[in-house]
């Protein structure tokens, strides 16, 4: 396991939360639906459009974490432009692990890193199983505790509840 790897995405999840509960107003409550994070897609079909046209305003990391900044930095995350991922999506847009090889393919907005795509490619970057990245990644695998979270639907799942799935993870081991 990767911890120094999960512990930079558990940061740019939480950054992602923050923006979230700083500006409900993108999130749409009559359609379950935030213009931010979404866990049912890698990516919507707006973000590779968005980051090869420069759009501006969004997240940018410093000694401290993660802060929203104007006007955009290299860290062009799109956050307040319409910029929608779920949680590997994320990581996929961010810098540092762009240079450790993790990426969004453009010709089909999937995750990649080394020869794999999604779950797999998850996997092999973190240096956790399919199954774990499964667990993390994937919305039906939190259908089961969609009570007890308080979730309707599979888009109403929120960083926050990646970063729990996280945390479990982290204390596994």
């Amino acid at each position: 396991m990767n911890v120094d790897r999960i512990n930079h995405l558990k940061r740019i999840l939480y950054a992602v939360q923050d923006f979230m509960d700083a500006h409900p107003e993108h999130y749409v409550e009559s359609e379950h639906i935030s213009n931010v994070f979404d866990l049912t897609y890698w990516v919507h079909d707006n973000v590779t459009h968005n980051i090869y046209n420069n759009r501006t305003a969004f997240l940018s990391i410093d000694d401290s974490g993660f802060v929203v900044t104007e006007p955009a930095t290299e860290f062009d995350q799109l956050i307040q432009c319409g910029t929608t991922c779920c949680a590997l999506g994320w990581a996929c847009l961010d810098p540092h692990f762009q240079e450790e090889g993790l990426y969004i393919r453009t010709d089909d907005d999937v995750p990649t890193f080394e020869d794999k795509i999604g779950c797999k490619a998850a996997a092999t970057f973190f240096d956790i199983s399919f199954d774990q990245a499964t667990r993390v990644f994937i919305p039906e695998s939190y259908e089961p505790f969609f009570e007890e979270l308080n979730l309707k639907r599979p888009e109403d799942i929120q960083p926050k509840h990646v970063i729990d799935r996280i945390n479990e993870l982290l204390l596994q081991g």
